[in-house]
């Protein structure tokens, strides 16, 4: 994957949460390919190491590497394992090397290819989804007439573990005439560092799932009409059930379910400072007795729960798209909030 997707990531963080995990999977993106070079003793690892490497490196029959060394490279970090000798010793110490390597490059002699006992070895340590390769040495003593046969053994009996390619390799005439070794071709980011980064992208998210989403400047007003039809619809019914029956009682009642209104809007619009709403006319102000005055019994009641309702509703809309301080605030909580949201997205679809 590009890193430039994962630095916009955690750019976007900024004032919202926490990029630590989002660094650490950048830094282990950045990290050199780690390979395993595994395979029985003697069957050319550290001869392919140096291939690889262009570095010198003890080699003869017999098995010369006798604990785990590391030689760097370009672009890559090469783990020349011990021999496998014994079976069960090789199970514990090649399980946590192979675990953490990126991709494995199994050696296995051509003149005894892919035995039982790699066989059972690697299906036991080979963790699934981990690339692997499968180079065929000592080819140059095999009968040329052989050959074929030899790779075609390999492929079959390896195919459970699914290899990128099996690569016969004439490993001591590549390290004379100075050929280097087979190139692979490593799938990037790699499987184990595909987990890490999907493990950030998962941290980050908690942490955003923590917060509560902003509602845009749109969706506080779309929650301010459905807040004021609600009351108005109550106290129409209120009228129609005979719980109402004089205008005053309806603006009243009206004027009594601001307060509700008004906190519904205000939590909505947390932690950000609510726009300052107004509330109904009352009976008792000049607006609230003017309605009054040409309105009585309960057609007076429902009209005066529509007329000032309608008034409430739409002075509302006024201060919240054109009269609101708050709202560019707001907008840009929203938008920063969808450009990290986005920016993750992106991450895990590049992967």
């Amino acid at each position: 994957m590009e890193h430039g997707g994962l630095r916009a990531a955690i750019r976007h963080c900024e004032g919202l949460c926490d990029p630590s995990p989002l660094l650490g999977a950048l830094s282990l993106l950045a990290e050199p390919w780690t390979v395993a070079v595994v395979g029985r003793v003697g069957v050319g690892k550290s001869t392919l190491v140096s291939a690889w490497s262009g570095l010198p490196r003890p080699i003869g029959l017999g098995g010369v590497t006798r604990a785990l060394e590391i030689v760097e490279t370009e672009g890559m970090r090469l783990l020349d394992t011990p021999g496998i000798d014994d079976a069960d010793a090789a199970l514990l110490g090649l399980e946590r090397v192979v675990a953490d390597a990126d991709g494995v490059v199994w050696v296995t002699d051509g003149l005894q290819p892919w035995t039982a006992t790699e066989r059972d070895l690697a299906s036991l340590i080979l963790v699934p989804g981990r690339p692997l390769w499968i180079v065929v040495s000592r080819v140059d003593i095999v009968p040329p007439d052989e050959v074929p046969a030899v790779l075609e053994r390999v492929t079959t009996l390896s195919r459970p573990l699914r290899p990128r390619a099996v690569v016969p390799v004439d490993l001591r005439s590549a390290l004379r005439e100075g050929r280097g070794a087979p190139r692979l071709e490593p799938p990037i980011p790699g499987p184990r560092r595909v987990a890490a980064v999907r493990e950030a992208v998962r941290q980050v998210r908690a942490q955003l799932d923590e917060r509560p989403a902003p509602s845009s400047p749109e969706e506080i007003a779309g929650i301010w009409a459905a807040e004021v039809r609600d009351a108005i619809r109550e106290i129409e019914l209120g009228v129609l059930s005979g719980a109402i029956a004089h205008p005053t009682e309806a603006l009243a009642a009206l004027g009594g379910r601001a307060q509700e209104v008004l906190e519904a809007v205000a939590r909505a619009c947390a932690p950000f400072p609510p726009p300052d709403l107004p509330c109904p006319a009352s009976p008792s102000e000049p607006l609230g007795r003017q309605l009054l005055g040409r309105l009585a019994g309960i057609a007076g009641a429902t009209r005066a729960v529509k007329t000032e309702g309608a008034r409430w509703l739409l002075e509302g809309e006024l201060v919240i798209r054109d009269g609101w301080p708050g709202a560019d605030e707001l907008a840009r909580a929203v938008d920063a909030r969808a450009r990290l949201v986005a920016s993750l997205d992106a991450v895990e679809a590049n992967l």
